[in-house]
């Protein structure tokens, strides 16, 4: 519902933020609230979740943890709570590494996650998380085109396995093409089998 919320920072939680915009107070929920400061302008970019009882607000810095969080979401076994501590933990590198090489150990290290929902994660989340960016700690696509079209081929009705199989194929490209030229590429792909 709302992309991002923008106020003054009037007050500081444990775990939470409240912004004033135009004299209503907002509080989101974030895993860094001591890293702000009363009375600055703030911009956290939101997740809203509703249930029967309540309506809470999930806020955080950058777009790459909002993706992150939103993707943690679509992990059967995985609630808000569990994703946005996993989020807050700041630690994605080593989601990502434990994600890849099937380490069921390192995400139990992570708060909420037990056994079965590590397995649930590395299932879902295998070969989705992008390359690990060092200077953020969060997921950077190598080539934001080449995921795109990928994406796109996906939403055209090809499997996931097709597409990132084509994705392989053309990711050995000389050079970078644009989101629709890796479209046409992954197209003549897939349809000359």
């Amino acid at each position: 519902m709302f992309a991002f919320i923008e106020g003054i920072v009037a007050q500081i939680e444990a775990g939470a933020v409240i912004l004033n915009i135009n004299g209503i107070g907002f509080r989101i929920k974030n895993g860094d609230p001591y890293s702000f400061n009363l009375g600055d302008q703030a911009r956290l970019y939101t997740h809203m979740v509703s249930t029967d009882t309540d309506l809470t607000l999930y806020g955080f810095k950058t777009t790459a943890e909002l993706e992150l969080f939103e993707k943690l979401l679509k992990v059967s076994g995985i609630g808000p709570k569990s994703a946005h501590a996993i989020v807050a933990s700041k630690d994605a590198t080593k989601l990502a590494e434990a994600v890849e090489n099937d380490d069921l150990k390192l995400l139990m290290k992570f708060p909420g996650v037990g056994k079965r929902t590590a397995q649930q994660i590395i299932l879902d989340l295998k070969g989705k998380l992008g390359t690990v960016s060092k200077n953020e700690g969060l997921f950077a696509v190598e080539n934001q085109a080449l995921q795109d079209a990928i994406d796109a081929l996906i939403a055209l009705g090809f499997s996931e396995k097709e597409a990132q199989g084509a994705g392989k194929i053309m990711k050995k490209e000389q050079k970078e093409l644009t989101t629709q030229e890796y479209l046409k590429l992954g197209l003549s792909i897939l349809t000359d089998k």
